[in-house]
């Protein structure tokens, strides 16, 4: 009987741990990080699906819903965005982020994630599409190249605006905070690297010696890892 008793109630036991529901273990979702739209769009596979925390000029104004790697100096051009170069906002920004929205480029940090390849926003002309689960308005630093060469890793995921002289060509640019006739840096000026985001016109104002284009101009960029990419440059 006893044996009986003690094979019953092992049965009881293994049923009530049949009907037990099983261990649910839930994991915070893993940010793979924050880039700038250049970068993203230079590597759109690396990004697609992933959770990322996006940096990103805002084109058409706080009604917009396209992104861009580098917008015009001139605010009220109206030169439509190349869709092989731009990033379609899947939602319009929330009413409280529009609102915030003043005078000067529109730089958004966007927490979401990058659609495969397809045919999205206008006439289904954008190939990528970015769905956000927050926006906010990040608003320009101003700054010097003197503090910047003395603080970078404190102003560094910062969205700064600077002034300097630019020395660009087809590959990229140099600003510095004192440079020769020709715009060259002079020996003690300090200078920081500039990531190509603009097409040629966005410099035509600027002196041009062969394939080098320089002069004064104001620099509004991300400033990370010790390379600015620029959002919009404005000569002076």
């Amino acid at each position: 009987m006893r044996i009986l008793s003690v094979l019953a109630l092992t049965l009881v036991l293994a049923g009530c741990r049949s009907e037990a529901p099983p261990l649910v273990i839930q994991t915070a979702e893993v940010d793979a990080g924050v880039v700038s739209i250049p970068a993203l769009l230079d590597e759109p596979a690396r990004w697609s699906g992933q959770l990322v925390t996006l940096i990103a000029p805002l084109a058409g104004g706080p009604q917009g819903r396209v992104l861009v790697p580098f917008l015009p100096a001139d605010e009220t051009n109206s030169s439509t965005p190349d869709p092989g170069r731009a990033v379609w906002l899947a939602e319009p920004l929330p009413a409280p982020v529009a609102a915030q929205v003043g005078e000067g480029p529109i730089v958004l940090k966007l927490r979401g994630r990058l659609s495969p390849p397809g045919a999205y926003g206008t006439e289904g002309s954008f190939p990528y599409q970015f769905s956000a689960q927050s926006a906010s308005l990040l608003l320009p630093e101003r700054t010097t190249l003197p503090n910047l060469a003395a603080n970078p890793h404190s102003l560094d995921s910062v969205v700064l605006e600077i002034e300097g002289s630019l020395l660009a060509d087809a590959e990229g640019a140099i600003l510095a905070d004192e440079a020769a006739p020709g715009g060259i840096p002079t020996s003690a000026a300090r200078q920081i690297k500039l990531r190509r985001t603009w097409d040629d016109a966005a410099l035509e104002e600027l002196q041009q010696r062969g394939d080098v284009r320089y002069g004064p101009v104001v620099v509004v960029g991300w400033w990370q890892a010790g390379l600015m990419t620029p959002f919009m440059i404005r000569p002076r």
